[in-house]
Order: structure tokens, then sequence, then C-alpha cells
């Protein structure tokens, strides 16, 4: 979070008191569940003040690595993202597509990505989606 600081010029003393203050916040989250403690060792309490702006900052900066980055981005035909629910439409072959999940896996060790192969339909979160070519554009259908 602190490069995003940086790279808007922000000073250090600023980025330094930033990192100290969301340190603090975000470590030792803790929930009680049935009268027990619980610690998360990594990663953010669902409802927790902080964990829909961090976890979005954190995607943010994931979408933008990738995409930048990896030789095969530039088959990403379309990508959208709800909070942590990506959906991407590929234009490669599935070597290639296999290879692009592998390397977003290899993003962070606590974020896990899924393929779902969906051919002209798929789920996307409470959605069906289907997708009709016409004149090499994509619409939604709403027949399906």
């Amino acid at each position: 979070m602190t490069s995003i600081l940086q790279s808007k010029k922000v000073h250090q003393d600023l980025i330094n008191e930033f990192r100290s203050l969301i340190t603090l916040c975000l470590s030792n989250n803790l929930c009680v569940f049935k009268g027990k403690k619980y610690r998360f060792p990594d990663g953010l309490p669902m409802g927790g003040p902080l964990s829909s702006l961090v976890a979005d900052v954190f995607m943010d900066d994931l979408e933008s690595s990738v995409l930048d980055s990896h030789p095969n981005s530039s088959s990403v035909r379309f990508w959208t993202r709800y909070v942590d629910d990506v959906l991407c439409m590929w234009r490669g072959s599935v070597s290639e597509l296999q290879k692009f999940h592998d390397y977003l896996n290899n993003f962070h060790p606590s974020v896990s990505f899924t393929v779902e192969v969906g051919g002209s339909k798929i789920s996307y979160l409470d959605l069906t989606i289907a997708f009709v070519e016409s004149d090499n554009v994509l619409r939604v259908s709403n027949e399906y």
C-alpha cells in the first residue's frame, strides 16, 4: 500500500506513519465465536472496518501488476471484479490460460484463484451470463 503513496510523491514521514498505523490496525485481528477467541494469522476478518478497503487496494495492485507484466495478458479479452470475485474472458489457448492462472496464484501465498471454463455461458456471483458473438462483439443474452 505504501508504494501507492510513494508513487503520488507523499512525504516519507507520512508514509512511515501510515505504515505504522495500518500495521497496528491490521495485526492481531481477533474474533470471538461461541465464547472462544480466534486470531487471524493472515488475512482480514469479514466485516472488519478496514477489510473491504484493504482488500480492494490489494486486488487493484494485483490486477495492475499481473495485467501489466504477464506475457499472455493480451489474451484477456475482458476483466471485471466485484470485491475479490473476478470474471475474465480469455481468448488464448488453454495452455496459455493455465500459465496465466499459475502466475495469478503465485502473486501472494494467501490468494487462490480458480478457473471455470464456461463456453458460451458461465455463472458469476449469483448470475448466469450467456454470451453471443455478433460482428466480433460479445453481447449478453437474456435467453438461456
